[in-house]
């Protein structure tokens, strides 16, 4: 559903911008869910699962944890996000970028809630946000690459710029 001027304005005031592209199936996926419900259905299905252990390298039949333990398995899952390229040692390429987001707690926290302010997308800038959800703040993050960053070392704390940014 496209929304432009005074429709946008009058079912989403909160919005700073000329148009919008409704989607009503859009919504929230929770990453901590997703990853204990496959957690749990890995469990269902013969696969061990090691939390908290810190794995020092892999190969093809064999996970070494910190420590020396070796394990041994026909198959190997490795969900190691940005760290990829480190503990495969460059056998899968990933490039970690610095990535800031914020959470904005907004003066009128019932319009900024998930029944009246959507998640939303700008395609051509990247930001994102989504709404209340969990605690009482607004997120806003941007999906285009940061710069190039060590995920062990990168600064967390996002820039006044991004701040700025993100307050337009």
């Amino acid at each position: 559903e496209l929304l432009k001027g005074k429709e946008l304005k009058k079912r989403y005031p909160q919005f700073n911008c000329d148009t919008v592209v409704l989607d009503p199936n859009g919504g929230i996926i929770e990453a901590s869910t997703v990853v204990n419900t496959f957690a749990s259905l890995a469990l269902k299905n013969v696969v061990q699962l090691r939390t908290k252990a810190k794995v020092s390298d892999i190969d093809e039949k064999s996970i070494t944890l910190e420590g020396g333990e070796k394990i041994l398995t026909d198959k190997i899952v490795v969900t190691a996000g940005v760290w990829n390229t480190k503990l495969l040692k460059g056998r899968i390429k990933v490039v970690p970028s610095r990535q800031e987001l914020i959470y904005f707690k907004p003066k009128k926290l019932e319009l900024f809630q998930k029944e009246k302010f959507p998640s939303f997308g700008h395609m051509e800038s990247g930001f994102y946000g989504i709404p209340i959800h969990k605690i009482n703040a607004v997120k806003i993050a941007n999906h285009f690459p940061g710069e190039p960053a060590d995920p062990d070392t990168v600064d967390r704390k996002p820039t006044q710029k991004f701040i700025d940014e993100c307050r337009d």
